[in-house]
C-alpha cells in the first residue's frame, strides 16, 4: 500500500469513529435527560399525605331596638336578649387552618345559609325547615406557607325571621312548638390527588343557633370542627408536572431517531477495510486456540500450495491431519494469511483481505494539462510575376478526324471504412481461486494489441499484498476485448504480460487427443476381432 493510500484510510477511518463517537455521546446526554425528565415528573406527581390541624369560632353581637333601659345600643354575646328588643345580630364567622409543610397547594371551600326550624318540642323531626343563602359557595386555592384564615361576617335581620316564624306557627295553630334560626358556616379542605379515588374533602360545620318566638332569647355557638386534632389530607405537586411529561415524550421520540440514524450511519459509512477488520475479529474470537501467530510471512518455497474458499474448509483440515493454523498479517492490516503446513509438502491457504481495496482508496489521477497550441503567423505571399504574352501565327486548320466512340467508364466500388470504436480498449480478468463464487472481482487490463476471447489464460501483473510485493500470476479472461469510457477509469491500466494459452488451442488440441484415442480404440478393437 502506498503512503497516499495508508493516509487516505487513516484520515477516513478517523473521521469516521470521530462522528459516531459524537453522536454516541449526544444519544447518550439525551438518554440521561429523558431519565431525569423521568425522574421529576414521577416525583413530583406522587401522592403525599399532609398533618393540618383546625381551629373555628363565631363572635357575635345584638343589635337592640330604641329603649329606655339599655345605654348602648347593643350587647355582646354570652347573654340572654328580650326578644322584643332585638333588631339584627351581628356575627363573624371564623376557621382557621395550621399545617407544618411549606411547599403545599391545597383547596378549600367556604358557603354561609340561614335555615329556619319550626319543630315539635322534643323531638328532632322538622315541621318546617326553609333554607336561605346569605353567602354563595366559594372556592380558591392556597398555599401552606401562609396559614388559612376565613373571616367571613353577616348581618341577620332577627326581626324579619322571627316575624315568619310567628305567621307560620298562628296561621296553622300550631302549639307545643319550638322555633329557631340555624345560621352555619361550611368549610371543606379538598384533596385532588389522582391515585386517591377521585376527589375527596373533610367537610366542617359552624353554627350559631337563636331562638325564635321566644320573650328571652339565649344564642348558642356549637362547631364540628375537632379541637386539638390532628388530621391529614392527600396532595400532589401538580405544578410544571405537564412541562416534563411533553418534555420527557419529545426527546424519547428524538432519542430514537437519533439511533435510528446512528445504526444507519454505522452500516452506510462501513467500507470493505471495516468489513475486513470485522470478520477478523471474529474469527479471532471464535477460534483463538486453533490460531499461532507469526511475525514473518510464511516461505513457500518449495511446497505445493493449495487455496481454500472459506476458513472453515481450513478447520476441516487442521481436524484432518492435526496441524497448527499459523497466521500473518501484513503491515497495512489489509491482508491476512492462514496457512497449513503439511508434512507432505503441501501448503493449504486460506486469504482473507480487503477486496478492492485500491478502488476504495486510489487517489484519483491528476489530468496532464493539455499543451498549448501557438498559431504560426502565416507567410506572407509572394507577388507572381506578370506573364509574357507571346504571339505566335495562326496555324492552317486541319481536317477534322471522325470521333471514336468513348469507352464506358469502370465503377469501382470501395468498402466503407468502419469507424474507429471510441474509448479505450479493455479486457476483464478473474484470479483462479476466485472463479464462480458470489463475490467474484473482475479486474480490467490493457490487451496489449492481443484480441483475446473468454477462458484465454493471461500473465498480468499484480500485487501481493500479503508480503507487501509486486508479482506475475496468471488470470482467466471473463470479459474479451471491449472499450470503455476513460472517465470511468480510477487508475491507469497496467498492460498483461503474456498470452499463456488460448481457449480455442486448448479446445483443438482435446480435440485432436480425442481423436487419436478414438482410432488407437478402434485399432485395438479390429486388433481383437482379427485374432
Amino acid at each position: 500500500m502506498s503512503e497516499a493510500q495508508r493516509n487516505r484510510r487513516d484520515k477516513y477511518i478517523k473521521n469516521r469513529k470521530r462522528l459516531i463517537w459524537i453522536q454516541a455521546t449526544v444519544l447518550i446526554g439525551m438518554a440521561v435527560l429523558i431519565a431525569i425528565s423521568a425522574i421529576t415528573y414521577a416525583y413530583i406527581s406522587r401522592t403525599y399525605y399532609v398533618d393540618y390541624t383546625e381551629r373555628s369560632d363565631v363572635n357575635y353581637s345584638v343589635s337592640l331596638l330604641d329603649n329606655d333601659f339599655f345605654e348602648n345600643n347593643y350587647v355582646e354575646k354570652d347573654h340572654n336578649y328580650v326578644a322584643t328588643l332585638i333588631d339584627n345580630v351581628y356575627a363573624n364567622f371564623v376557621y382557621d387552618l395550621y399545617t407544618d409543610e411549606e411547599d403545599v397547594n391545597y383547596e378549600y371551600s367556604y358557603g354561609v345559609e340561614a335555615q329556619l326550624l319550626i319543630n315539635k318540642k322534643n323531638s328532632d323531626e322538622p315541621i318546617f325547615d326553609p333554607i336561605y343563602v346569605i353567602q354563595p359557595e366559594e372556592r380558591a386555592s392556597q398555599n401552606a406557607k401562609t396559614p388559612l384564615r376565613i373571616n367571613h361576617s353577616v348581618l341577620i335581620d332577627y326581626a324579619q325571621y322571627n316575624d315568619l316564624a310567628q305567621k307560620f306557627v298562628e296561621t296553622y295553630d300550631l302549639t307545643d312548638t319550638e322555633s329557631a334560626l340555624v345560621v352555619r358556616m361550611n368549610v371543606k379542605v379538598h384533596s385532588t390527588a389522582a391515585d386517591v379515588g377521585g376527589e375527596t374533602s373533610n367537610a366542617h360545620v359552624v353554627e350559631l343557633h337563636i331562638p325564635l318566638v321566644e320573650k328571652a332569647v339565649d344564642i348558642e355557638m356549637t362547631s364540628s370542627v375537632p379541637v386539638s386534632e390532628t388530621k391529614q389530607i392527600a396532595c400532589n405537586g401538580s405544578a410544571g408536572k405537564a412541562v416534563f411529561l411533553v418534555a420527557t415524550i419529545v426527546l424519547t421520540v428524538l432519542a430514537l431517531f437519533l439511533a435510528l440514524f446512528l445504526v444507519a450511519f454505522v452500516l452506510l459509512t462501513r467500507t470493505k477495510d471495516t468489513t475486513y477488520a470485522g470478520k477478523l475479529k471474529r474469527l479471532l474470537n471464535n477460534y483463538k486456540s486453533y490460531i499461532q501467530r507469526i511475525m514473518n510471512p510464511f516461505n513457500r518455497d518449495g511446497y505445493q500450495v493449495i487455496f481454500v474458499n472459506s476458513f472453515e474448509e481450513l478447520l476441516e483440515i487442521r481436524e484432518t491431519i492435526q496441524a497448527p493454523i499459523l497466521m500473518y498479517e501484513n503491515e497495512d492490516q489489509t491482508c491476512t494469511e492462514f496457512v497449513i503446513p503439511a508434512h507432505s509438502t503441501l501448503l493449504y491457504i486460506y486469504i482473507l483481505q480487503v477486496e478492492g481495496f485500491t478502488d476504495i482508496f486510489e487517489e484519483e489521477p491528476v489530468a496532464e494539462p493539455e499543451p498549448e497550441i501557438v498559431a504560426e503567423p502565416e507567410p506572407e505571399p509572394e507577388p507572381e510575376p506578370e506573364p509574357i504574352v507571346v504571339i505566335e501565327p495562326e496555324p492552317e486548320p486541319e481536317p477534322e478526324p471522325e470521333p471514336e466512340p468513348e469507352p464506358e467508364p469502370i465503377v469501382v466500388i470501395e468498402p466503407e471504412p468502419e469507424p474507429e470504436p471510441e474509448g479505450v480498449e479493455v479486457i476483464g480478468v478473474v484470479w483462479p481461486e476466485h472463479k464462480g463464487r458470489e463475490n467474484e472481482k473482475i479486474y480490467r487490463y490493457d490487451p496489449d494489441g492481443e484480441k483475446l476471447d473468454k477462458g484465454d489464460i493471461v500473465l498480468v501483473p499484480s500485487r501481493d499484498e500479503c508480503r507487501a510485493r509486486d508479482i506475475v500470476r496468471e488470470a482467466e479472461v471473463a470479459e474479451p476485448n471491449h472499450y470503455v469510457d476513460p472517465a470511468t477509469l480510477k487508475y491507469p491500466l497496467k498492460k498483461i504480460v503474456r498470452v499463456v494459452r488460448r481457449k480455442a488451442e486448448e479446445l483443438f488440441t482435446s480435440m485432436i487427443m480425442n481423436e487419436g484415442k478414438s482410432a488407437e480404440a478402434d485399432a485395438e478393437n479390429e486388433n481383437s476381432t482379427e485374432e
